[in-house]
């Protein structure tokens, strides 16, 4: 007799590995408004993202920093600042930067689609985008790709005197992932980024005579 014992990653669980700092330098061509502290901007996506084994063609921006799953999603209004990612509390079906962050002025939020087919990217941009109250601001990228569903993000500058918490991490409805070092709290970054990843599921297929 033969006994085949497999162990595989659980699709819908990520990985998170520090990656060099070059966010796409494409020009983005859609600019949010002034969002204030607590608004969203939608944005239709003309591909399928897979999130947490869970396919989204649409996405929102949070003033705060972080790319919710859905259209109008609402889920992180007067949600200021993170708890410790793994929350199971709403807001989930997050990912991104997230601090308590104040979008007082147009157009420091940009974002667009780039690249083409299989390989676009949903780029958002916040520019100098100041704390609730301080400043210096937050300049940081994020970048949603296509096919392979992986998330980079781009901490170019948080260099702040805020003592309001800030996270960087993915959560989904059930799990969820923190950079490392950049679990909530109030520290600092310069030119760092992050990449999450889908861990797939193992398949596997055998032949043979008389199998």
């Amino acid at each position: 007799a033969i006994s085949l014992v497999v162990v595989a990653p659980v699709s819908g669980n990520y990985s998170v590995t520090s990656i060099p700092h070059t966010p796409s330098a494409a020009p983005l061509t859609q600019s949010a408004p002034a969002l204030g502290d607590e608004g969203t901007q939608s944005v239709a996506l003309p591909f399928t993202f897979n999130f947490g084994g869970v396919n989204y063609t649409d996405v929102t921006i949070h003033a705060n920093g972080q790319i919710l799953m859905g259209a109008n999603n609402l889920s992180a209004q007067f949600a200021y600042t993170p708890p410790t990612v793994f929350d199971a509390a709403a807001p989930n079906n997050w990912v991104g930067f997230w601090g308590d962050l104040n979008n007082s002025v147009a157009s420091s939020i940009t974002y667009d689609i780039v690249g083409s087919a299989p390989n676009r990217k949903l780029v958002v941009k916040f520019n100098a985008v100041d704390f609730w109250q301080f400043d210096p601001g937050v300049t940081y990228q994020i970048e949603l790709n296509e096919t392979s569903n992986t998330v980079d993000v781009f901490l170019t500058s948080v260099n702040t005197i805020s003592l309001n918490a800030r996270a960087v991490g993915l959560e989904t409805s059930t799990q969820g992932w923190a950079a490392p070092g950049y679990n909530t709290g109030t520290w600092t970054a310069t030119n760092q980024a992050f990449r999450f990843a889908p861990i797939q599921a193992a398949t596997i297929q055998w032949s043979g005579q008389g199998i």
